[in-house]
C-alpha cells in the first residue's frame, strides 16, 4: 500500500533555538512550534499556557500563551515511519502598538500626527479596517475608532493615549535585522548621547508596555536604530542618534543596549596596560609642559567609572591615555602625555601602553 505524504525541506523550518513565528514548523522530530507572545514562538516538545519556561534566559522569563503555530504530522508506511513538518504560508501580521487599545497612531513621537501620513476611510469594524490595509499599497498599519479607519502610509513609531482608539502596525515578521545587542555599563544604567546629561528627545522615540524582547524586536525592525533603553516597567526607548550611544547615567530599573547589525564588527579592545602618570591620583594630563592643554589633544566623553573610561580608550585606536574625574568626565588623549599638573584628588591621569601583540 502506498501512502501519500507531504515532504518539506528541513531548511524551511526552525531549529529549537530559533524563532518559528514565521516558519510555523520545527526541524527536530517531536518538536512543535508554540507561540510565546506576539513577538516570539519557539520549538518545544510540550507547552502549558501561562507557564514560564525555566530554560529561557532570565530576562525573557515571561509567560507563554502556548498557541499552536503550524504543527507536525506523522505519516506511516509498511516499510518505515516518516515524520514530516509543513510550514505555514508566510503572512504579514498586525502588531499592537504600545498595547494597541486606547492608543492613537503617531509618527516619530506622540505629537507627530500630520494628516499626510494616512488616508481616512469609513468601515463597519476593525476587521474591515485591517482588510482595507491589506489591500492598500504599502500600508504600514491602521488606527481605528468606531467607523473611522486611518490607513497609515508611513512607519508608525509612536502612539498617544486616547480612549476608544486602537493602533496596529502591519509588519513583515521576517524583515528584522540580524545582529547582537551589547549591554552598556551593566544593570541599572540608562542610555545617553555624548555625556550623561545628553538625553535629547531627538536621540530616541518612546513606546510603552514592551518586554525587553519586544523592545529589541522594534529596534531590529527599524533601520535607524542604534540601540535601546528599557525599563522594567515596560518603557522602551528606540535610539536613533547617528553618533550612537556614547554614555550612560546610573538609574535603577533601567538597562541600555547597543545594537550591532550583522556585518558591522564591534570595536575590539586593544590589549595593554595603564601607567600612572606621577602616581595618577590628583594629577591632570598635559602635553609637553604643565600649561600645555590644548582642546585638540583629547576628546571629552563620559564614563560611569575609571574602568569604563579605560575601556573607551582601549576601543579608540589612537588613544594614548586618559584623564578621569570622579564626576564621570573622561578625556581620551590622542597626543602623547608628556607632562602633568597637580590638581585635586578627584582627577587622575593615565598613559596607555599597548601590548606589542595587540
Amino acid at each position: 500500500t502506498t501512502v501519500a505524504t507531504t515532504t518539506t525541506s528541513a531548511g524551511l523550518c526552525s531549529r529549537t533555538s530559533e524563532d518559528c513565528l514565521a516558519t510555523g514548523c520545527c526541524q527536530d522530530v517531536g518538536y512543535t512550534c508554540y507561540e510565546k507572545d506576539q513577538y516570539w514562538a519557539g520549538c518545544r516538545q510540550s507547552c502549558q499556557p501561562g507557564e514560564v519556561n525555566p530554560t529561557d534566559p532570565i530576562e525573557y522569563r515571561t509567560p507563554w500563551s502556548c498557541t499552536l503555530i503550524g504543527g507536525t504530522t506523522a505519516s506511516t508506511t509498511t516499510m518505515a515511519t516518516t515524520t514530516t513538518t509543513t510550514p505555514m504560508s508566510f503572512q504579514m501580521v498586525f502588531e499592537a502598538v504600545d498595547g494597541g487599545q486606547d492608543r492613537a497612531c503617531r509618527g516619530d513621537s506622540s505629537t507627530d500626527n500630520s494628516d499626510t501620513y494616512y488616508t481616512v476611510v469609513s468601515v463597519t469594524s476593525i476587521e474591515e479596517c485591517k482588510e482595507r490595509c491589506k489591500a492598500a499599497e504599502n500600508c504600514q498599519g491602521v488606527e481605528f475608532k468606531g467607523s473611522r479607519c486611518e490607513l497609515w502610509k508611513r512607519p508608525i513609531l509612536a502612539s498617544k493615549s486616547l480612549g476608544g482608539y486602537t493602533c496596529l502596525r502591519y509588519v513583515d515578521p521576517n524583515k528584522l535585522r540580524a545582529g547582537e545587542f551589547e549591554m552598556v555599563d551593566g544593570e541599572g544604567h540608562a542610555c545617553r548621547g555624548a555625556t550623561p546629561a545628553d538625553n535629547s528627545n531627538n536621540c530616541f522615540h518612546v513606546t510603552t508596555g514592551q518586554s525587553l524582547e519586544g523592545c529589541r524586536r522594534l529596534c531590529r525592525s527599524e533601520a535607524k536604530c542604534v540601540g535601546v533603553e528599557h525599563h522594567e516597567g515596560g518603557r522602551c526607548e528606540i535610539w536613533i542618534r547617528p553618533e550612537g550611544i556614547q554614555a550612560t547615567q546610573a538609574l535603577p530599573g533601567y538597562t541600555c543596549w547597543r545594537f550591532w547589525p550583522d556585518g558591522v564588527t564591534p570595536p575590539k579592545p586593544r590589549e595593554g596596560s595603564f601607567e600612572a602618570v606621577d602616581g595618577a591620583v590628583g594629577r591632570v594630563c598635559r602635553g609637553s609642559s604643565p600649561s600645555d592643554n590644548l582642546p585638540s589633544y583629547f576628546n571629552v566623553t563620559s564614563a560611569s567609572s575609571l574602568d569604563s573610561c579605560e575601556n573607551l580608550c582601549r576601543l579608540a585606536s589612537d588613544c594614548t591615555g586618559l584623564e578621569f574625574h570622579s564626576s564621570g568626565r573622561c578625556e581620551l588623549w590622542h597626543r602623547s602625555i608628556e607632562s602633568f599638573r597637580v590638581s585635586n584628588a578627584d582627577y587622575s591621569c593615565w598613559r596607555f601602553v599597548q601590548s606589542l601583540a595587540s
